[in-house]
């Protein structure tokens, strides 16, 4: 006769079945969180990065961009890289073809153009760049100007314009041509800024005179920190004549 102790207990069977039976959900539940965590994680890392990569590739291109009107302006080759805007660019020459590599952290981009403008220096250009260079001077802690002298037989009008600098600067907000504003980025804009078109003002007051001149202010959205600044001013015409001029500012 078997005694009644050595029958298993069918309740504390059952109980442990139901609890097992209800981890498994919770286990699947959490794996399937883990999982997901992982894949958000990896996607917000590529998209990070190819912000970043796309930003540098943004700034490389204003690089080469610059290189080449530097490289067109002494009708030469530059061989050994040169350091702005926390970059490098590159120019090889041929004839009248030029092309520049600019880098800028990861990002690369090669520009090319054919300049046939007659002249050993270049392409001849609208604004008289050395005359204008000795005009430039400190404005103010957020404003500098720059004398925009004509160099043309005719009035020109200005279009557009590019601005680079050799170190980081705040962002860029305004641009007075002789007291009368020619264009205004509300929340500014970074540097190098890109081609930026003109968008206020009358054609009268975005144009150069024949012989003439223009007093160009820039003004940036903060105080610019002091020391040397070097900057690329590249000034487009609406007769698809284009104007660069480098200059130096002692903040």
């Amino acid at each position: 006769m078997k005694r009644s102790a050595d029958k298993p207990n069918k309740t504390t069977t059952r109980a442990s079945g139901v609890r097992g039976s209800a981890l498994l959900p919770i286990l699947a539940a959490m794996l399937i969180l883990l999982v997901t965590g992982i894949t958000l994680s990896e996607q917000y890392a590529a998209s990070t990065i190819q912000s970043v990569l796309s930003v540098e590739s943004a700034r490389a291109f204003w690089i080469a961009e610059a290189g080449l009107w530097h490289a067109a302006h002494e009708d030469t080759a530059i061989a050994s890289p040169v350091t702005f805007d926390g970059g490098t660019y590159t120019v090889t020459q041929s004839g009248n073809d030029y092309t520049a590599t600019g880098t800028h952290g990861e990002g690369v981009r090669v520009v090319g153009f054919t300049f046939t403008a007659s002249g050993s220096a270049g392409p001849t250009e609208p604004l008289d760049e050395a005359v204008s260079e000795a005009t430039a001077a400190w404005s103010s802690s957020k404003k500098f100007t720059i004398d925009l002298i004509s160099d043309a037989a005719d009035d020109r009008e200005i279009e557009s314009f590019s601005l680079s600098a050799d170190v980081s600067m705040p962002d860029l907000k305004k641009l007075h041509f002789d007291g009368t504003k020619v264009w205004q980025e509300g929340s500014g804009v970074s540097m190098p800024t890109g081609t930026r078109n003109l968008t206020h003002g009358s054609a009268a007051a975005r144009t150069v005179s024949a012989g003439g001149s223009v007093t160009a202010l820039f003004e940036f959205r903060s105080n610019v920190s002091s020391g040397p600044a070097v900057y690329m001013l590249i000034v487009n015409f609406t007769d698809a004549t284009t104007s660069t001029l480098v200059f130096t500012i002692n903040w």
